[in-house]
């Protein structure tokens, strides 16, 4: 785990500067844990917004006393199912099973470089996972990934030279942020509540008006069929709201299987899990690339356009009553979450008429090409700023 550093720094594991701590959840059946006023962190609460202020569950002093209370200025990183999500701390606070976080020792590291060097290291702790189904990082492993230390008084310059150029980028990425914000507040003032249902619109369940099916396996057996490469759809392409072409993979395939798996404009990508913020995240295939098939932890679903338009079922998906529902039909492990076809096609979908489906779609594609727009230059900001950190982290800076 030796870096191509500065050679007048030195490099030296996290656990020989920092106490390193793996978060604990308290018992779910012991409701005087909960309700009180110290911000339980799971994953979900760590985003690319810089320093986490934020819960959605929060525990009682009895509750911390069965965790650990991590002091400000802790670095917080994802080390179960998604990894290398990175936080640090504004206010004492406690995590759960799925992050490893550190407490470092502030006469050897200032915590924001820390910070920013962990956001360096997704490669690193993937590399680290074992290859299995859920990717894990224990303790241990964590404990001996490396850090490079140029004196204090450098690591304060840098953090503050990487600090402004984030703050620039996260401008940015707040604009984005603000148009889906947009777009979900016209859908409720359209349709209404998705969960009370207050106009009362028609229900169905949704494998009664779409077509849905899971994809195609990596490493299953081809039987000396005639095969082909062609691009497919993973989990990582498909973003809340959005298909992500940043990185896309080719796999073998038979013809059958192509046609089989085929992805048409229209279609609706949802992901079949992970963390439980992920249930029901998904977005409409706008036919980019074709051919394009999608792999099997991948749901497609095609409506029927008499009853639904894929722009709106989208919505409705990825909306509160999406969230709940999928959150209460998942099977959930160790903080991963995970809904199969028989989920899927008993979810409860609402019908309004189709011509406001379509007033609504139309909304969805002026939102679209602004969204567009402001992903182009998020993604040239993102691309300088990870450059800077690369250089900052080589001495260059």
């Amino acid at each position: 785990m030796k870096n191509q550093l500065s050679s007048r720094w030195q490099i030296k594991p996290f656990r020989e500067v920092a106490e390193v701590v793996t978060g604990t959840t308290p018992p779910k059946i012991s409701p005087e844990y909960y309700g009180g006023s110290v911000p339980f962190i799971t994953p979900t609460e760590i985003g690319d917004n810089g320093p986490i202020r934020e819960a959605s569950t929060y525990l009682t002093a009895s509750g911390v006393k069965r965790a650990r209370l991590l002091p400000i200025d802790s670095v917080l990183v994802t080390c179960i199912g998604t990894l290398g999500k990175v936080g640090i701390t504004e206010q004492p606070l406690v995590t759960n099973q799925q992050i490893n976080s550190l407490i470092f020792d502030t006469n050897i590291v200032f915590p924001k470089f820390a910070y920013f060097y962990c956001k360096t290291l997704k490669h690193v702790l993937e590399t680290l996972a074992p290859s299995t189904t859920i990717a894990i990082i224990n303790k241990s492993k964590f404990s001996e990934i490396e850090i490079p230390l140029p004196p204090l008084a450098e690591q304060k310059r840098i953090a503050s030279i990487l600090d402004k150029a984030d703050a620039i980028r996260r401008k940015r990425q707040a604009a984005i942020k603000l148009a889906d914000e947009f777009l979900r507040a016209t859908f409720l003032d359209m349709f209404g509540d998705p969960v009370t249902n207050p106009k009362s619109w028609e229900e169905n369940r949704l494998c009664e008006i779409a077509d849905i099916r899971s994809g195609i396996t990596k490493g299953r057996r081809l039987n000396g069929h005639e095969i082909v490469n062609v691009p497919y759809m993973r989990v990582a392409n498909v973003q809340d709201g959005h298909i992500s072409l940043a990185e896309i993979k080719t796999i073998e395939a038979t013809h059958a299987e192509i046609d089989r798996y085929l992805l048409r404009q229209g279609d609706i990508l949802l992901t079949e899990g992970g963390d439980p913020d992920k249930l029901g995240r998904g977005a409409v295939w706008q036919g980019e690339i074709n051919p394009c098939i999608h792999q099997n932890h991948i749901f497609r679903v095609r409506p029927n356009p008499s009853y639904l338009l894929p722009d709106y079922l989208s919505a409705l998906i990825g909306s509160a009553r999406g969230k709940e529902y999928f959150l209460v039909a998942a099977k959930q492990t160790t903080g991963i979450a995970s809904i199969n076809m028989t989920q899927l096609s008993s979810f409860p979908a609402l019908i309004p008429p189709i011509i406001l489906q379509k007033r609504f779609s139309e909304i969805v594609q002026k939102q679209g090409a602004l969204r567009q727009k402001l992903s182009a230059v998020n993604y040239q900001q993102n691309n300088c700023f990870n450059s800077l950190t690369q250089r900052a982290f080589r001495g260059e800076l």
